[in-house]
């Protein structure tokens, strides 16, 4: 994404008439968007605890993801001159990636805290607000793809963590809706929640590493009578761990290879979910099913009057095992489990298999 910028920025200098400015205002106009929220049109009770915003990029910022400018840019549709330019842009913004920053019309504390400073009760506990992203998730199975990602801890006036929480909050983007208003939302349901979750008695488990997105890559070996089937899979997600059930949906980076006695097939265009469900600190379970469509390699001696449809695979797939995967952990892990493997197309190869599945994956936080 910096690298986009840089490249754009340095050719335009070259043509520029004003020198920096001009730039500037490319960073400013071009490649960044700026979202403000409300804060006065959000619904919720008043915490009553401290609240202390650990972000690095606190106060009135909420965050900072990449996405398209015309998510949120407007036009007057006026005269055919700026209709022309918004079709020109639109078409411009379909390809190029923005930086879009989330602000707040006052600072998150100020929102959060009916005694804000250290005005109050010394004794209060206080919630500390370490982490937001409100970004487009590829890989998320909620009712939206823009999720709110966080952490809070409540803290005790000594400093000890009484509790935590990871937060992953989405909600379905009505049609028309801006950006400035999905986000207030979704803000506000995180204001309720969070509100929730301290009247709770619910202790969470607290994690030892820092809240963050993480390399999570996994290789699923399937093996049948006459065959195998590899699917590599490798994604950057926030960790999951306090959570019993959940689903995902299979990263963006994956490729599925089979390889049988008469015939292959390789696969780089699926569509699956996963639901996870923890059975205790050390064990899950993982429920996989999808389609792929893929393109086949046939052994010429073994087919004739093979033909151009049969070139290309519809593929449908689900699978079930146990993964050894301890709460916050980090490193290898591995389960075993078992793959069924349909093919409706082409109708020239066995339609159905079922294989004994082993995985083994590495997670880097």
């Amino acid at each position: 994404m910096k690298l986009i910028h840089l490249s754009i920025a340095c050719l335009l200098s070259l043509t520029a008439v004003h020198g920096q400015s001009f730039i500037d205002k490319l960073n400013t106009d071009f490649l960044t968007d700026t979202v403000t929220i409300n804060t006065d049109s959000l619904t919720f009770e008043l915490m009553d605890v401290h609240v202390v915003d650990n972000r690095p990029n606190k106060g009135k910022a909420f965050s900072v993801s990449q996405g398209r400018k015309r998510d949120s840019m407007e036009f007057p549709d006026s005269t055919f001159q700026l209709k022309v330019k918004k079709g020109f842009n639109r078409f411009i913004y379909k390809y190029v990636p923005i930086d879009i920053i989330y602000e707040l019309d006052k600072p998150l504390s100020e929102v959060m805290d009916s005694q804000p400073g250290t005005n109050g009760d010394s004794a209060k506990s206080t919630l500390a607000i370490n982490h937001f992203e409100f970004w487009s998730d590829p890989a998320h199975s909620g009712p939206g793809k823009r999720v709110l990602n966080g952490q809070s801890q409540l803290m005790s006036h000594t400093g000890e963590i009484l509790n935590e929480w990871q937060w992953d909050v989405s909600l379905k983007r009505k049609k028309g809706e801006k950006l400035e208003a999905l986000s207030g939302r979704v803000l506000e349901k995180w204001l309720v929640d969070q509100n929730e979750a301290l009247k709770s008695e619910k202790i969470n488990p607290i994690s030892s590493f820092p809240y963050k997105r993480f390399v999570f890559g996994r290789v699923d070996y399937a093996h049948f009578s006459h065959g195998y089937r590899v699917d590599w899979h490798v994604s950057l997600d926030y960790p999951q761990d306090q959570k019993q059930v959940y689903e995902r949906r299979l990263p963006n980076f994956k490729v599925s290879f089979q390889k049988h006695d008469d015939y292959a097939m390789i696969s780089l265009t699926q569509r699956a979910k996963q639901k996870f469900t923890r059975i205790n600190p050390s064990f899950i379970t993982r429920l996989s099913y999808g389609y792929g469509i893929g393109i086949m390699n046939f052994n010429g001696d073994k087919f004739e009057n093979l033909k151009m449809e049969h070139l290309y695979n519809v593929n449908v797939f689900g699978a079930y095992h146990i993964e050894y995967r301890p709460q916050f952990h980090e490193g290898l892990y591995g389960g075993v489990g078992v793959f069924v493997d349909m093919n409706p197309w082409p109708d020239i190869i066995p339609e159905t298999k079922t294989g004994v599945l082993i995985s083994v994956g590495m997670m880097m936080r």
